[in-house]
Parts: structure tokens; C-alpha cells; sequence
């Protein structure tokens, strides 16, 4: 799922944290899909990013995970100057969600700008399944 999306909300806390919601819309599975990803960015580069969730939501179908893992790194637009935010997320499915699809984890790759974002997520298979 290659997707844009919007910050909706961000806020810097006094201990250097960053919290961000994004929300956006794709295609995933032939379907219109909505998400939502909301995460805390720690205070410095290498600290890993532990807190956060995504859900995901089409119809009658959800999907809901938490971030497991992630890394940020930040550089300069050389274009703009704008200071664009890398953020490489694993997500594990909340088991304990009401959850539709059977998605057992998931990669991300979301790239914050000023008020959009890009994200891109690859949804892995069920445990023991084989993707086709």
C-alpha cells in the first residue's frame, strides 16, 4: 500500500519527544482503505520508536496493529529546506482488537514533511501462510 496522508495533530512535549496522527486514505486489496497512524518520536536519532498504533479501516473490514519496533532519522529538503522526517516502523497486530483480517504483521516506511507525509506499508501474511 503506497499512500499521502495528512498530520492532523503534532505536538512537542518538554522532554524533546514529538507526537504525531496522520491520517490518510489508499488501495489495498482492490478496496478503499482509511488509516489512521498515530506515533511518539523520541528526542534523539538512534533511540528507538516503541509507542504508536495503526488502524486501518474499509466497510466492514479493520485492521489494527502497534508499533513492535522503529528507527527515525531527519534531514534537509535541499529543494525546499524543509525538514523532512524518516520513520521505518514494524507493527504487530493487536490480537485483542476486533480485527477482520488476518494480517500478522506489518512494515512501514512513512516520510513526515511539514503537514503530509507519504507512507507505504507492506502487510505480511497470516503465521504459517504463504503468500500467493
Amino acid at each position: 500500500m503506497d499512500s499521502t496522508g495528512d498530520i492532523v495533530e503534532k505536538q512537542s512535549f518538554l522532554n524533546g519527544t514529538r507526537y504525531f496522527m496522520i491520517e490518510g486514505a489508499a488501495s489495498l486489496s482492490g478496496a478503499p482503505w482509511e488509516w489512521t497512524l498515530a506515533l511518539t518520536l523520541p528526542k534523539e536519532t538512534g533511540e528507538p520508536v516503541m509507542e504508536g498504533d495503526l488502524s486501518l479501516v474499509a466497510d466492514e473490514r479493520a485492521w489494527f496493529a502497534d508499533i513492535a519496533s522503529g528507527s527515525h532519522a531527519e534531514r534537509l529538503d535541499e529543494a525546499t529546506g524543509a525538514l523532512i522526517t524518516t520513520v521505518c516502523l514494524q507493527f504487530v497486530r493487536r490480537d485483542e482488537a476486533d480485527c477482520t483480517e488476518e494480517w500478522s504483521q506489518a512494515e512501514g516506511l512513512l516520510e513526515l514533511q511539514v503537514d503530509t507525509c507519504s507512507f507505504s506499508l507492506a502487510l505480511a501474511p497470516p503465521s504459517g501462510v504463504n503468500p500467493p
